[in-house]
């Protein structure tokens, strides 16, 4: 026998988040990675819910890290990308746990709202570099 289980005056939802990344064009690519002796360092970040918005290019590179590193001609892509644009002699990409495992997380929502920026080496550049270029974390509980 299955018993069914009514809620009077509970609201429910299949709540979700809502990436979103704009790629300006045609701006100056002026932010900057930090550097040391010729090295960009890019770290895995959390990427949830929101609501956030992210003009840098640490924070914007650290998304695509994440979503990249699972992918290796994605992530090579990222560290040519990178690498032209800051003149860097190298790129490492920092693991936090066992090499074995994904770092970082982004939502499994928006798992796939970075694939845009990985069309041209170009559009890379363009949400890195461009400080009109966002990050958008957002979720529909509004």
């Amino acid at each position: 026998m299955q018993h069914k289980v009514t809620r009077i005056g509970v609201f429910e939802t299949n709540s979700s988040s809502c990436h979103s990344l704009v790629i300006h064009s045609g701006g100056e690519l002026n932010q900057r990675l930090p550097m040391t002796a010729g090295v960009c360092t890019i770290y895995p970040g959390e990427f949830g819910w929101g609501p956030e918005r992210f003009t840098d290019a640490p924070t914007k590179a650290s998304y695509l890290y994440v979503y990249a590193q699972d992918k290796p001609d994605k992530l090579e892509m990222l560290r040519r990308a990178i690498q032209n644009q800051m003149n860097a002699q190298d790129v490492v990409f920092v693991r936090t746990e066992s090499d074995e495992w994904p770092v970082g997380y982004i939502d499994h929502q928006s798992a796939d709202r970075a694939e845009k920026a990985f069309e041209l080496e170009d559009s890379l550049k363009r949400f890195i570099f461009d400080p009109k270029s966002e990050l958008i974390i957002d979720n529909d509980n509004h």
